[in-house]
């Protein structure tokens, strides 16, 4: 489920302060991991693939379908 940044597992900090206000959050049974905070939801959404297919292999489901290495 895609949330309101537009991507599956991407949040923005409440802190309107921050130079990199986005991170990504993914749970894995009950673990939760995050990412290191990124300046645009995109960098985000790149994380948060990068975390699901680490956790879960090639049944991740991603937000971009394209192969990254």
């Amino acid at each position: 489920m895609k949330n309101k940044n537009g991507f599956r597992g991407v949040r923005k900090s409440n802190d309107a302060w921050r130079a990199k206000p986005y991170f990504a959050r993914l749970r894995v049974g009950e673990t939760v991991i995050y990412s290191e905070r990124c300046a645009t939801a995109i960098g985000a959404a790149i994380e948060y693939d990068t975390l699901a297919r680490q956790a879960h292999g090639s049944k991740a489901v991603l937000n971009f379908n394209a192969r990254r290495p």
